[in-house]
């Protein structure tokens, strides 16, 4: 129904076309829409009381709200809703039986669009990778936020970054602890010891075969482990550059992966293993589980990518360093102004994690703006409309998903 009471001015004409036209709203959108159509409209309606009377708005008789309902045959009308209460209006419409015989002015298609935007209610679940403190809004953890009151609250408390839902139970990596196994109430059911200078970053599960496969950054490897055992039962090895070297120093800096079809995708900083010497040529990788090959390269020159995911039938992940929202995977959706780390979509909008930016002197030339600010993006791609829900008290942002329900 919500299309159906969106229309352009060509539908709008053809819809009204035949029909006696009533306006609701007299101010600002009132005479704009009069001035792209010269409709004829029967009269006015309005909840202001001091607008009411006869030919008391540009020559035409304004007349309350309730004066609708007493009309008999509603099918003969056709309202134009030319106030940005346009929600309330169509409630309102709806109830005295207008239901397809109404639109909101094609002027007020971006008043839409802010208020879609601001009504965004989702739960999002993120996690930080901050100190561990003992604070409900403050410190290492995974949060629940709020998107429309802008709330934050820690629900497991450790300095995490990839999780992943495997059937109800939470799975989460926790660089001081392990991997660690919650139920849907958040209650901790077991830990997957791995070792100390793992420096775990993100993971990814197949569901139907139980698999998990868990990033050790400073081992340049993913382990995977049997969700039934808990056991590992394979290691995946960008290179043998970590092997060789003989000591804890990592050279691709693997951070993230995401499992679709019998394929990881892994985002790294240095595709060639340079990390040691600062070379930044990040890349996207897709890695065959089956043959245990890697198949080549699905985005290159990237500077510090994150959050590999393959949202609305596309590959999409974020060019952390330039700000970029990527997908195709060469397309730009969109440059943000900071660190951003964390996404996820629901048909509508992405949501897309910003860190507080900690690499001023390497993002001063690629971009005007440096946001210092951590928090999450709500992003309609088709307007651009941008909203920003900051997190206070938060540094990292590592990963985020939103919340099952």
């Amino acid at each position: 129904m919500l299309e159906n009471n969106w229309l352009t001015f060509e539908q709008l004409i053809d819809k009204s076309k035949n029909k006696k036209i009533i306006f609701w709203g007299c101010f600002d959108y009132f005479q704009k829409t009069m001035g792209k159509y010269d409709f004829k409209p029967s009269f006015i309606v309005d909840s202001n009381v001091n607008l009411h009377g006869e030919k008391s708005h540009f020559g035409y008789d304004v007349k309350p709200p309730k004066s609708l309902n007493a009309l008999k045959d509603k099918s003969k009308y056709f309202i134009i809703v030319t106030s940005t209460a346009f929600y309330e209006i169509f409630d309102i419409l709806n109830d005295y039986g207008f239901t397809n015989n109404y639109s909101a002015s094609p002027l007020l298609i971006d008043m839409k669009t802010i208020q879609d935007i601001n009504n965004v209610n989702d739960i999002i679940l993120f996690s930080s990778s901050d100190t561990v403190k003992d604070h409900p809004s403050i410190g290492g953890g995974i949060y629940k936020l709020n998107l429309f009151d802008g709330i934050h609250n820690k629900i497991i408390s450790g300095m995490t970054r990839g999780f992943d839902y495997y059937n109800e139970n939470l799975i989460v990596n926790d660089a001081n602890v392990g991997i660690r196994i919650f139920d849907n109430k958040y209650d901790e059911l077991d830990c997957i010891k791995v070792p100390k200078n793992s420096y775990l970053h993100g993971l990814s599960i197949d569901n139907e075969n139980s698999l998990l496969y868990v990033v050790q950054t400073r081992q340049d490897r993913i382990s995977v482990f049997d969700l039934n055992t808990l056991k590992e039962v394979d290691k995946i090895e960008i290179s043998k550059k970590h092997r060789r070297s003989g000591h804890e120093q990592y050279h691709h800096h693997i951070n993230d992966i995401y499992y679709f079809n019998n394929s990881l995708f892994i985002s790294m900083f240095t595709l060639t293993g340079n990390m040691q010497t600062n070379w930044h040529n990040g890349a996207i990788i897709e890695y065959d589980v089956i043959d245990n090959v890697i198949l080549g390269e699905i985005a290159t020159n990237l500077y510090m990518p994150h959050s590999i995911k393959v949202l609305n039938k596309t590959i999409t992940f974020l060019d952390s360093m330039k700000g970029h929202l990527i997908n195709d995977p060469h397309t730009i959706m969109a440059q943000f102004p900071g660190f951003v780390r964390g996404l996820d979509y629901n048909k509508n909008y992405y949501f897309i994690g910003q860190s507080i930016h900690r690499y001023f002197k390497r993002a001063i030339d690629l971009s005007n703006i440096i946001s210092i600010d951590a928090g999450i993006y709500i992003f309609e791609p088709k307007t651009k409309a941008t909203r920003f829900v900051k997190t206070d008290g938060i540094y990292d942002i590592n990963t985020l998903s939103i919340l099952q329900k």
